[in-house]
């Protein structure tokens, strides 16, 4: 079994990592949770340039091709937008 030592991140680099996040061109908040989760990222590496390399996200509302077969070898799309095409389609063909 692996063990981790994780250790706090060092708040002292939050002020400033907050100064760089709102002197961007952008009005200040207006990325809303971005920001939170840029400020988490940017504590937890310890700089003001924080960088994702091969980023993964779990998406809960991706159709899958287990959801819709035909869509094999398709990118995924997100379900809302995914019902509204299938309902489109059957609406045309009059199901």
């Amino acid at each position: 079994m692996k063990t981790f030592h994780i250790e706090k991140p060092d708040e002292n680099l939050r002020p400033s990592i907050i100064d760089k996040i709102n002197n961007l061109t952008k009005p200040k908040g207006s990325l809303g949770r971005l920001e939170e989760i840029a400020l988490q990222i940017a504590l937890i590496q310890q700089t003001l340039t924080p960088a994702l390399h091969k980023p993964v996200t779990e998406r809960s509302d991706l159709a899958t091709t287990e959801q819709f077969p035909s869509w094999r070898g398709r990118r995924q799309l997100p379900l809302p937008t995914a019902w509204f095409r299938t309902e489109n389609r059957r609406r045309r063909r009059g199901l």
